[in-house]
């Protein structure tokens, strides 16, 4: 499309003056008219392939929205190429075989790689549900690690905090009984024997 609009005008007009039409398409058809359509050719296909990107980011998330919008617009795009295509045996039976070649090679690429992706988005849109099931089941697992970790932890916590507070009960116990050392002196042996 940006080439169309780099291309003098005098090659088109040459064009133009060659090919055989009815006198009405040809007021139609002037240097503008086809700079102005080729033009907007080409900001179509810049749209189509900035929309295709961030779509296919969605898709790629997981999207099932994103991957039924992806799939309405490669259809949208892929008609004219179909038209186009359908309209290449007429073409040659009229006896513009070198024109019709040029539609056919323009047509068929463009139309297969918008079917390749088609496909591949109908398969996206299938598997869009089982991708969000599975990242259910993700996040419960995380969570239940997080939670038997927190549980862990509160249990680890509560059992060290038990032992500590037993050792400061047992040096109170003694404190009471033996004068200011707060320690009572070691015992003999049993039996009174020293």
């Amino acid at each position: 499309g940006a080439g169309a609009m780099a291309v003098p005008a005098a090659p088109w007009e040459q064009r133009i003056a060659a090919m055989p039409m009815d006198p009405a398409a040809r007021e139609i058809m002037t240097v503008s008219f086809l700079r102005a359509l080729s033009a907007g050719m080409g900001v179509g296909a810049l749209a189509f392939g900035v929309l295709a990107i961030i779509l296919g980011i969605f898709v790629r998330r997981g999207s099932m929205g994103a991957s039924i919008t992806g799939s309405i617009l490669t259809v949208v795009m892929a008609l004219p190429f179909g038209v186009l295509l359908a309209g290449v045996p007429g073409a040659v039976s009229s006896g513009g075989g070198a024109e019709a070649m040029m539609g056919l090679c323009m047509s068929i690429v463009p139309l297969v790689l918008l079917i390749w992706q088609l496909v591949w988005l109908i398969g996206a849109a299938k598997s869009a549900s089982g991708l969000a099931a599975a990242q259910a089941q993700m996040q419960m697992q995380y969570w239940q690690y997080m939670a038997a970790q927190q549980q862990y932890q509160q249990a680890y916590a509560q059992g060290y905090g038990q032992q500590k507070g037993q050792g400061t009960e047992q040096k109170g116990q003694g404190t009471g009984d033996k004068g200011q050392g707060g320690e009572q002196p070691p015992q003999g042996p049993v039996g009174g024997q020293g």
